[in-house]
């Protein structure tokens, strides 16, 4: 069985990847506004990942990344 470092490894996870993938999706929310693009990529992600296991394993990951949630863009 692999560690969370090895899965993030093999699925090619590193900081620069998620930014790039991030970096794309902001584009996408000049076209669409912020509720558009969360309403679709939560829809994504259900279809994606349907097993709760890796459900849990994602947001684990996803917990792991530094993320800064400053009140930018709130209204």
């Amino acid at each position: 069985m692999m560690n969370m470092e090895e899965i993030m490894q093999d699925a090619n996870l590193d900081a620069d990847t998620i930014n790039q993938v991030i970096n794309n999706f902001q584009k996408a929310g000049q076209k669409y506004n912020g509720i558009q693009c969360a309403v679709a990529l939560t829809l994504l992600l259900r279809i994606l990942v349907k097993n709760k296991k890796q459900q849990q394993m994602i947001d684990a990951i996803v917990d792991s990344y530094d993320v800064d949630f400053s009140d930018k863009g709130e209204e």
